[in-house]
Order: C-alpha cells, then structure tokens, then sequence
C-alpha cells in the first residue's frame, strides 16, 4: 500500500509540472500575440501616414 502512495505523490508532482509547464506556455503565447499586435498596429500607422519602412 505504501508503494500505491508513494507513485500517487510522483503522479502528483508530475501533473502539476505540467499544469505549471502548460500556464507558462499560454503566458508566453499571450505575450506574443500583444506583441504582434503591436507591431501589426505600428506598421498600420506607419503606412498611413506614408512613412517608409525600412528592413531594420
């Protein structure tokens, strides 16, 4: 019985790994998707307002 207990806390720790693991990953997705959001937005002014782009 202790061996039943002792894989159910591993399952335990390797669960919430993955839960921490999966939140960072949507944190980081929404970050990104602002930041293109950004981009995409200062790019829209900036065509707007006839500014030329350059590649840097």
């Amino acid at each position: 019985m202790e061996q039943c207990a002792c894989v159910e806390r591993e399952l335990d720790k390797v669960l919430q790994k993955f839960l921490t693991y999966g939140q960072h990953c949507e944190r980081s997705l929404e970050e990104l998707l602002h930041y293109v959001g950004q981009l995409r937005a200062e790019l829209a002014s900036a065509a707007l307002q006839g500014t030329p782009l350059s590649a840097t």
